[in-house]
């Protein structure tokens, strides 16, 4: 068994492939937020937002594509160009499963964000009527609490299971 391979099996490494789809979801996934964040949310003309919740979301999402990139081959390890793992079977497991899973949590995030900046809408014009809290309803809402932050737990998961770290193996 080759070095690579060695470290490989005992999932030290991370393949190529890993990598780049990790790194993709996490671009569609900020990619949305700062949608949702111009162009959905309603905010409340008198909020403020804390200037460390501020810094703690910058610091999140500089932390993660950090450690996806940090996983990358030739970033860990003494790894060289003609042994780099350009592919492993357990990427090829789990790409399709945690891919669609990713979707499909991104996706319900996006229509729980809709449901919570509709509350504050008229439903005929669009326009914001209100900045008072309501209570959502609809898809997710009548399953759980907070599909919101559910699905963030499920995305973060899926990346996880697709990028599995030296300190999570």
């Amino acid at each position: 068994m080759k070095p690579v391979e060695a470290i490989a099996s005992m999932g030290l490494s991370v393949s190529v492939a890993a990598s780049i789809l990790v790194m993709s979801l996490l671009t569609v996934q900020c990619l949305r937020r700062l949608y949702e964040t111009y162009c959905l949310q309603v905010f409340a003309k008198s909020s403020k937002m804390n200037l460390s919740h501020y810094l703690a979301g910058i610091v999140h999402y500089f932390a993660c594509i950090t450690v996806a990139a940090g996983q990358a081959p030739l970033f860990c390890g003494n790894q060289n160009r003609e042994s780099i793992l350009w592919t492993d079977t357990r990427t090829k497991i789990f790409a399709v499963p945690c891919t669609l899973t990713f979707l499909w949590a991104w996706y319900e995030q996006y229509r729980s964000n809709i449901i919570f900046a509709n509350l504050r809408k008229d439903k005929k014009s669009g326009q914001v009527v209100t900045e008072d809290h309501g209570i959502p309803r609809g898809r997710m809402f009548e399953y759980v609490s907070s599909p919101h932050r559910m699905c963030e737990v499920i995305i973060y998961t899926t990346l996880v299971l697709l990028l599995p770290t030296k300190t999570s193996v």
